[in-house]
């Protein structure tokens, strides 16, 4: 039978990998999943049963989470690089097979580009991947299974039910069949034809029976029934998809609001929009999530929200709502304006859909890496020393929303004396057209005499930067690391 092979880091993705593990064995069976921790037993060859494993296997799960990439061994080189690495070695031999691999993207992560990866992975950059979210991983495992059955050719196995449990389902079929059987008995009691009151006997007429009572209708002339009423506060149109023509995703501060799913009917009085909104609180204080910060431009007409939200979303937690818009019916497209943190956001809304993507088909292009890209870095220029501290920025990428650029370096600061020294992202700073920009990451650490620490530092730029230069001064020291910044669509 076909295999599934899970390859993944145990200190990166362990838990995502042992919840997915038992997803995929109610589905498939413990039997069809290969995953060391299960299926290497003790004093077994662990080289050659991962080698049995790929061979087996005709689908092949990579797990990225946040630190794939960079994960380092003991001596700070990066794992992927050495040709020992379990991962490295995994995702080659699949690679090499011609397996279905899968990147399976959970914490977050995004596709690494093809000049991340050292050249045996490669063409891993170029398959198409499925993000597990946390807080749709019942929808989105799902999604990944049916991929998985249509690879194998299979159809969904019907499970197996105890005689117990198909006990407690006999008779509660039964007890349905007989509610559905009084049910339908009262709705016919209640449609019968009342009698009239030559027909009704003296002792049991009733005021209800005559009122009910019409006079009869001329002969061959068929009886007038009066139209059943509508109710004017039900829409009359369908919901039609609005598209996104710059993306649906916009960056304040910490927070990250990301459009879900934008909707427009027709309704009685013009038109409702309809907005499922995520918020993303990155930070360590709580972000507000209030109707207050939305707003619909439309010509020179704004539009707030026509229903109450005021919520709290904790640090490193994230939360949705909905946001109703009424608009006249003339409106085509308009903006959403979300304003905080000191910022403002804008995402162009296409109500006609004509121009840009669907939420889903934006959303699926952020979690597949398509916003987001690498910067390329000079390996000399990209190691910063200030005498007994050296900083190593290595990797840079950018995000793209629809208001800004992010810029991330992801930097190690290494300690080379022999006592502690204070560091953090105060010490750098973007240039841009000759003005200087301050990151927005607040980092300030302690590093250790001969030992190191690894952080990100975190600038927000302009969608139309492209050549920056990024300068870090410690003490007395300068140095200065160019950069050529991509073009995201």
């Amino acid at each position: 039978m076909s295999q599934i092979f899970i390859c993944y880091r145990r200190d990166d993705t362990g838990g995502h990998t042992g919840r997915l593990r038992d997803a995929l064995s109610a589905e498939f069976g413990p039997d069809r999943i290969f995953r060391d921790l299960d299926t290497i037993g003790p004093g077994d060859d662990f080289i050659q049963a991962i080698e049995r494993g790929v061979a087996s296997c005709a689908v092949f799960l990579a797990i990225v989470g946040r630190s794939w990439l960079t994960a380092a061994d003991r001596d700070g080189h990066r794992r992927l690089d050495g040709p020992a690495d379990h991962v490295r070695s995994e995702l080659t031999e699949a690679l090499g097979r011609g397996v279905r691999v899968i990147p399976v993207l959970v914490q977050g992560a995004s596709m690494p580009q093809p000049s991340d990866l050292p050249d045996p992975l490669k063409p891993f950059a170029d398959r198409n991947a499925i993000a597990l979210d946390d807080d749709d991983w019942s929808s989105d495992v799902q999604r990944l299974i049916q991929a998985i059955r249509r690879e194998f050719g299979e159809s969904a196995a019907p499970h197996a039910v105890p005689a117990s449990e198909r006990r407690r389902l006999w008779w509660a079929a039964a007890a349905v069949a007989v509610i559905a059987v009084v049910v339908i008995g009262l709705f016919n009691r209640s449609r019968a034809p009342a009698p009239s009151r030559s027909d009704a006997s003296p002792g049991n007429a009733s005021p209800s029976l005559s009122r009910a009572t019409s006079p009869p209708s001329p002969a061959g002339t068929p009886a007038q029934v009066p139209p059943p009423s509508t109710s004017p506060s039900t829409p009359s149109g369908t919901a039609a998809q609005v598209t996104l023509p710059a993306g649906g995703e916009a960056g304040l501060g910490q927070a990250t609001y990301e459009i879900m799913d934008a909707s427009v009917a027709t309704a009685p009085d013009g038109r409702e929009l309809r907005l499922r909104i995520r918020l993303t609180n990155r930070g360590r204080y709580d972000e507000g999530f209030t109707d207050s910060a939305f707003r619909l431009q439309a010509g020179d007409e704004g539009y707030a929200p026509t229903n109450r939200v005021g919520e709290i979303v904790a640090g490193g937690t994230t939360k949705e709502n909905v946001m109703v818009f009424q608009l006249p019916a003339s409106i085509a497209a308009a903006t959403l304006r979300v304003i905080g943190a000191g910022e403002t956001a804008e995402i162009p809304l296409d109500f006609n859909g004509r121009e840009g993507p669907t939420a889903a088909q934006a959303r699926e292009s952020r979690v597949s890496g398509k916003r987001t890209a690498a910067v390329p870095l000079d390996a000399g220029a990209a190691r910063l020393r200030f005498g007994d501290l050296t900083c190593e920025v290595g990797r840079a990428s950018v995000h793209r929303y629809a208001n800004k650029l992010v810029l991330t370096l992801d930097v190690r600061a290494r300690n080379n004396g022999r006592y502690a020294i204070d560091f953090g992202d105060s010490h750098f700073r973007l240039v841009l057209d000759g003005e200087s920009r301050a990151p927005v990451s607040g980092i300030s650490v302690i590093v250790p005499a001969e030992g190191s620490l690894d952080g990100s530092i975190v600038f927000d730029m302009p969608l139309s930067a492209r050549d920056v230069v990024i300068r870090a001064r410690y003490g007395d020291g300068i140095n200065d690391l160019p950069l050529k910044i991509p073009a995201i669509r």
